[in-house]
């Protein structure tokens, strides 16, 4: 099974031998067109902006995300240390 691209995928099947409704060779194979990847994430957004909701997630915990990434990738947190101090949070190991 072959999937691509992953925003409105088109899926082709090849099969080396018949199975029941399905012959035998290469198909494709026809994928309903879903909603934009981000969709979710912009309806949610709005809603905080509108004041409906608070941010799923606190800065705090989306720097620690990103100096994780950066430590797993072996790449220099220093950065982190200064987007920290601009937003006036104290990050661990600054």
């Amino acid at each position: 099974m072959d999937i691509r691209p992953i925003e409105h995928p088109e899926a082709r099947r090849l099969l080396s031998a018949a199975h029941g409704e399905y012959k035998a060779g290469r198909q494709a194979l026809t994928c309903p067109k879903g909603r934009g990847r981000y969709d979710g994430d912009f309806e949610d957004l709005a809603k905080v902006i509108r004041g409906e909701k608070a941010l799923e997630f606190s800065p705090e915990h989306n720097l620690a995300v990103h100096e994780t990434i950066l430590r797993a990738s072996g790449l220099p947190v220093e950065s982190m240390c200064d987007v920290g101090r601009v937003l006036g949070i104290q990050m661990p190991n600054c």
